[in-house]
């Protein structure tokens, strides 16, 4: 179906990019904390126990 050389130009090229994407991972630093400026969010998500939402589904019918 593919030429020979076609996928094995495409998969060398996959390999490379793989490689040259992981060592720009590794160099810019994959470890650099972003800048917060001593402020800090905390995200409180509410929490619906399972028979709240059973209760919820049957007011919802």
């Amino acid at each position: 179906m593919f030429n020979k050389n076609f996928l094995l130009f495409w998969i060398i090229t996959g390999i490379f990019l793989i490689l040259v994407s992981v060592l720009l991972f590794f160099y810019l630093g994959y470890d650099d904390e972003l800048p917060t400026n001593g402020v800090s969010v905390d995200i409180s998500l509410p929490v619906v126990e399972w028979d709240d939402y059973l209760q919820l589904s049957k007011s919802l019918k």
